[in-house]
């Protein structure tokens, strides 16, 4: 088991991409234009399943930023299995999972890591891009963040969304070190990974407050996991299996 005393100060970001040439320019933009100091934060991207020209764009943002701390890994096909190669490496006392396709404000990370403690999840604000409009809009999670800030003294009520999505929360290290996504899940792997995670361990919930606007931005995609159609094997099978792990967890809490 790994102790904090052996972790650096800062933020890792743990990066899964698939096929992501078109969106990734993007995170890779707002990583490299964040306000913290470079030597605070690592990013980590970890390729996996059928390739595209992803990282040879990763590699030239490292060759041309050298000041960024970013890491290029791959992996077994499957996010869970990016993401837990993505913990592996992991150097930085706090880390936070980012999505290819979204991207973070420039006062994200420095703005979050004012927060952090040992025993704490911060969260900024979440919003939503729509992928046809490119409009920036409030997602089902938003109010619940705008609506609050601080120490959250209920947030299984108050933010009860935002707070079993896999993305937009700065985590201590060393309890996401002793965790694992569920693999042979294909869609619900947040909300079964949190339902084990939250129980196991005894955290406070920090929400920044909005007027810093310390922003994640969630891209709203067609073919998207949320936008799939309707299906046996997606809507009956996969869920059954996310409900096993949400059991799993209820027996530990």
């Amino acid at each position: 088991m790994i102790k904090e005393s052996e972790l650096k100060d800062g933020i890792s970001a743990i990066i899964p991409t698939y096929k992501g040439e078109k969106y990734i320019s993007k995170l890779l933009n707002s990583l490299i234009n964040q306000n913290m100091d470079f030597n605070l934060f690592e990013a980590i991207f970890i390729v996996n399943g059928e390739l595209d020209s992803t990282p040879d764009i990763i590699e030239k943002y490292i060759k041309d930023n050298p000041e960024v701390n970013i890491i290029l890994t791959e992996s077994e096909k499957g996010v869970s299995n990016a993401r837990n190669k993505g913990i592996e490496p992991v150097s930085r006392k706090y880390c936070i999972f980012i999505d290819d396709d979204d991207f973070i404000s420039d006062n994200y990370f420095e703005e979050l890591y004012k927060y952090v403690k040992p025993n704490r999840i911060v969260l900024g604000t979440f919003y939503d891009i729509d992928e046809d409009t490119g409009e920036v809009v409030d997602s089902y999670m938003t109010p619940q963040l705008l609506e609050n800030s601080g120490i959250i003294e209920n947030p299984y009520n108050q933010i009860k969304d935002a707070i079993v999505i896999t993305t937009n929360k700065i985590i201590p290290t060393v309890n996401v070190k002793n965790s694992k996504f569920n693999p042979e899940l294909t869609n619900g792997v947040d909300i079964a990974y949190y339902a084990n995670f939250y129980p196991e361990n005894d955290f406070e919930f920090y929400v920044a407050d909005k007027n810093i606007e310390a922003n994640y931005y969630r891209l709203w995609r067609q073919g998207s996991i949320s936008r799939q159609d309707l299906s046996y094997e997606f809507n009956i099978n996969n869920r059954l299996k996310v409900i096993n792990d949400i059991n799993k967890g209820l027996k530990k809490a």
